[in-house]
């Protein structure tokens, strides 16, 4: 007779593991309310060189980052990450419009919402991460 494993309830429902980086405490608390339910949020982080630590440490599935944060911005984390060989996905969550910084983050991540369409798009974005494919606020925007 061939015995079964058994799994235990954490191996059935993995979800998925977050970080989310903002120097905007009222921001933070939004993502995180907003995802708790279908995310694990392992940390959050206040500032750049703090958001890089605990992605480092914790290696999530994904990590949200703010562009414009005190001691290392959103895009130096991710630069940083990237060279660390971590595979967290990343999403930039920022006031800024420009294609400059589109271009820079379509190269070193996997989103970018602007911080107005927050629940219109961040979610759309994990998922789309998730697949392997970039999503943007500005270029899926109707």
């Amino acid at each position: 007779m061939r015995m079964r494993r058994l799994y235990s309830v954490q191996e059935v429902l993995h979800r998925a593991t977050l970080v989310c980086a903002d120097d905007d405490a009222s921001v933070t608390s939004r993502v995180c309310t907003m995802l708790s339910d279908a995310y694990d949020i392992v940390a959050t982080a206040g500032d750049g060189l703090e958001a890089l630590d605990q992605v480092l440490r914790l290696r999530p599935d994904f990590a949200i980052l703010d562009i414009s944060m005190p001691r290392m911005d959103g895009l130096m984390v991710a630069r940083a990450i990237q060279d660390a060989g971590c595979l967290t996905k990343i999403i930039f969550l920022t006031l800024i419009q420009d294609e400059d910084y589109i271009s820079i983050a379509r190269i070193i991540g996997d989103g970018y919402v602007l911080k107005k369409k927050i629940s219109s798009d961040l979610v759309q974005a994990l998922q789309y991460a998730s697949r392997g494919q970039f999503y943007c606020s500005i270029s899926n925007s109707k």
